[in-house]
């Protein structure tokens, strides 16, 4: 088995994913706004960022893909950008609470 592990890719996931989360918080009771809005907040932040700035360009995971399909010895994962490989690198040295917590204060920044 092949892993290919990309990290954000520029795709329309990103804006239909706002406007669902758009739809979703209109239906919520008000303490939802409360209790989640600076985390809901720093996700549409970073998915913008994605979006706009740093997201991979589908081509260069596409790439990444055909050159596992096509090794003679592929490896067994093949992380795809910056921010694949950091979050790999995190989760391979820390306790996953620490990576949880470290993630939710990069959100909620």
């Amino acid at each position: 088995m092949i892993v290919v592990e990309p990290g954000g890719v520029k795709t329309p996931i990103w804006s239909k994913g706002g406007a669902a989360a758009d739809e979703l918080l209109a239906e919520m009771p008000g303490d939802v706004e409360r209790n989640y809005g600076s985390l809901v907040a720093g996700m549409r932040r970073e998915a913008e960022k994605i979006d706009r700035e740093t997201g991979l360009e589908p081509a260069e995971v596409a790439r990444v893909i055909g050159r596992a399909l096509t090794a003679r010895r592929p490896r067994a994962r093949y992380l795809v950008g910056r921010d694949a490989k950091s979050r790999a690198l995190l989760v391979n040295l820390l306790p996953a609470r620490v990576t949880d917590a470290l993630v939710a204060r990069t959100l909620r920044s």
